[in-house]
């Protein structure tokens, strides 16, 4: 009688399925197709899009960070500049890399710094998009 995977002994380590045996000995790899599948349609309607929208020149921490503006600009009309350093879609991103990054954003136009009250803080300048 064949074997059927996954065993009553498989474990689920770190999203990825592994037999008992293989536990001890080495991990292999269980991915769906059709996750995998759906992820490159994804990545490849992604790519268009931002090509449509001639987006196609910003790196790809330039396209995380203005992703983290847009989300901002959608919450408030004007944020702090330590909101988008800290944002989420731009923690991979060293320090110094993000600052370069927002003032690419700010001398393209598309990050428009605002002066209230004496604070600095940014809006979405989409008119530049």
């Amino acid at each position: 009688m064949a074997r059927l995977w996954p065993s009553p002994h498989a474990v689920v380590k770190c999203g990825i399925l592994v037999s008992a045996h293989d536990y001890k000995t080495k991990v292999t790899p269980m991915v769906d197709e059709n996750a995998l599948s759906a992820m490159a349609r994804l990545r490849i309607a992604l790519r268009t899009l931002e090509a449509d929208l001639g987006m196609g020149d910003l790196s790809p921490q330039e396209l995380d960070a203005l992703a983290a503006i847009v989300e901002l600009s959608q919450a408030h009309q004007h944020f702090k500049p330590t909101e988008l350093v800290n944002h989420r879609l731009l923690q991979q991103i060293s320090r110094a890399s993000k600052y370069r990054v927002i003032h690419s954003l700010e001398e393209r136009g598309v990050l428009k710094p605002v002066d209230l009250k004496g604070r600095k803080f940014y809006t979405l300048n989409s008119a530049e998009l």
